[in-house]
């Protein structure tokens, strides 16, 4: 099952770099696939591929992440469901996603974070 990377992991991914460790000893350390390491590289490195920065790396992996969750096609009454229950009766994320899902509404409690963090006038 896939993973994503912790900030811990790519910290160490990128002393480990610096070391000048082969990336087959960097996958061995951290406890991941040699291909999770290439992608990982390949993904987050700078233009040229030369320099990796794991606090850049992070940064540019959790905006990726809001972006998918926030690109998923969400009707609009599930999302005023959502945000209405979460204001209205202060539920959390998870027991918004889990009612709605039992009426046959799917929401993510991910989408529901990543909407608070796009609308910090909720007053959460």
């Amino acid at each position: 099952m896939y993973h994503q990377l912790t900030s811990e992991q790519r910290s160490q991914i990128s002393a480990l770099l610096q070391s000048k460790t082969p990336k087959k000893e960097i996958a061995k350390i951290v406890g991941i696939s040699q291909s999770t390491i290439s992608r990982e590289l390949k993904r987050n490195s700078c233009r040229n591929g030369r320099h990796y920065s794991w606090q850049k790396a992070q940064e540019m992996a959790m905006e990726r992440r809001e972006r998918i969750c926030l690109n998923r096609l969400i009707p609009q009454s599930v999302m005023k469901k959502a945000i209405d229950l979460l204001t209205d009766r202060q539920w959390s994320p998870e027991q918004i996603s889990a009612h709605l899902k039992a009426t046959g509404e799917n929401i993510s409690h991910e989408t529901i974070y990543a909407y608070i963090r796009r609308h910090p006038e909720l007053h959460i």
